[in-house]
Parts: structure tokens; sequence; C-alpha cells
């Protein structure tokens, strides 16, 4: 595994075999998949070691997820937002909202905020690609876009990732001319 930054993956023709491509919101320049775009999302964390129940509501734009010893409230799930800043308004509704189904929160101590971007696509890209780059041919599996839903799709996705990795490995390769 090379972890590294790419401008295109051109960069690595000639140098593997396959190339799995979990570049995320990345690949929006990376390979060009305009079909890409940012899902804002806002957590709060929270020391409220009482609470020991996993609550999702709201089509899971607000959530409970209780840690070994935090509270992870969230969210947001704003759409074409590329602010990776605190917004202070998006952090007291996800706090307003997570204390009216579960009212003792309120007695929990503020640890942390955090905003990230999720990586949006219409549907997870999961396939093999063989790229070209001029004369060079690099044999790529994709394995991005998952949203908000990355913690829940990622074993299977990576199985089936590893699984497709598996397929260009095991496939008979010609020969290519040098001519």
């Amino acid at each position: 595994m090379v972890k590294k930054h790419l401008n295109s993956l051109s960069e690595l023709c000639d140098k593997f075999d396959v190339v799995v491509n979990c570049s995320g919101l990345g690949a929006h320049s990376l390979i060009g998949d305009k079909s890409m775009y940012p899902i804002r999302g806002q957590l709060v964390r929270v020391n409220a070691p009482w609470v020991k129940h996993f609550v999702a509501f709201d089509d899971f734009v607000y959530y409970i997820f209780p840690g070994d010893k935090t509270i992870a409230l969230g969210g947001t799930h704003q759409k074409d937002d590329w602010r990776e800043s605190n917004d202070e308004t998006d952090c007291q509704k996800v706090l307003d909202e997570c204390c009216k189904l579960v009212p003792s929160l309120k007695k929990g101590k503020l640890l942390m905020k955090w905003a990230g971007l999720r990586p949006g696509r219409p549907s997870v890209r999961l396939e093999k690609d063989n790229m070209t780059f001029g004369s060079k041919e690099l044999k790529v599996v994709h394995n991005y876009g998952h949203g908000g839903g990355g913690i829940s799709l990622h074993w299977g996705c990576a199985q089936h990732a590893t699984q497709l990795v598996k397929e260009i490995l095991s496939s008979p390769q010609l020969p290519t001319s040098r001519l």
C-alpha cells in the first residue's frame, strides 16, 4: 500500500498491477468524476456515560452514537456545502434535536465540535476499469462515493473490491506490443 498525494492516476502507470481508487470526494478532481459532491456533516461530542443506546432519527440526519467514553451527536446533511469549519447554529441545532429525544443529554459535558465532508454521489462507484493515459493503461478498481453510509457499507464494499482485484490478477494478460 502506498499513501501519497496524486494529481492524476497516470502517475501510477507501470508501477502497479492494479490500483484501488478509494479517493472519496477527491475523485472529483483526481479522475474528473463530476457526479461527486460534498455532504457537510456537523458533529458534537459529549461526555454522557449513562447513555447506552444508539438512536437515529429524521432519516439519519440526527443521531446519537455512544462510544466507549463519549457520545457522538450528529448531524447535518448539507449537500454541496464545502465548509469544513464548525457552525455554531448547526451545533446548537444538533444538540437541541438530540436532547429532545434523550433529555438527559442536557447534563452532558460538551467535549468537542467537528465538521467534515462526506463523499456524495448518486450511487457508490464500485467497479473495475481500464483507464488509458496516452499509450499506457492502468487497471483500476474504483471504490468511492459512499456518502454518509461509509461506516455501515465499508465491510461489504471492501470485500467486493477485493474480489474485483482478484479477478483482475487472475485474468490472463495478453502481451502488449512495444513497437
